[in-house]
């Protein structure tokens, strides 16, 4: 079953990168997070610094990277044992960092899709992970890494 909610968030991400880099409108299906438990299948999508990616966060345990203009998925970021919160590009768009309910954070590199470090918080289900300025740290749960 499609869940209208993350069309529409997906949709309105999109018309936003539209409008900032003057591209046709096309219409893309997030196609690839599940809907889980009614807990939606999107969490959260971001763009790419330069706008030509767009990377999601899902309750189906992963994370994806798709092209912006063709809707196509270029990775599938799987590492997580609990739903996917959050996930962030570093300013210079080499990495992302996704958070999850499963107590981590985890670095991976958006060229390849391949997983760099996982980050522990041994507490707390992880709610939101950001990059510093330079792209050389990552904070999550009060933790610096």
């Amino acid at each position: 079953m499609i869940n209208t909610k993350n069309i529409l968030a997906f949709a309105l991400l999109l018309s936003m990168n539209v409008a900032s880099h003057a591209q046709d409108v096309k219409l893309m299906l997030p196609i690839g997070h599940q809907d889980i438990n009614g807990f939606g299948g999107i969490s959260m999508a971001q763009f790419s610094p330069d706008g030509k990616l767009v990377a999601t966060a899902g309750a189906d345990k992963t994370a994806k990277i798709w092209n912006a203009s063709s809707g196509k998925v270029l990775h599938n970021l799987e590492g997580h044992n609990a739903q996917v919160n959050y996930i962030e590009f570093s300013p210079d768009g080499k990495l992302v960092v996704t958070a999850a309910n499963d107590y981590s954070a985890i670095i991976w590199e958006v060229v390849s899709g391949k997983l760099v470090n996982i980050l522990v918080c041994n507490y707390w289900a992880v709610s939101y992970a950001h990059f510093n300025p330079a792209g050389n740290q990552v904070a999550a749960q009060g933790k610096l890494w």
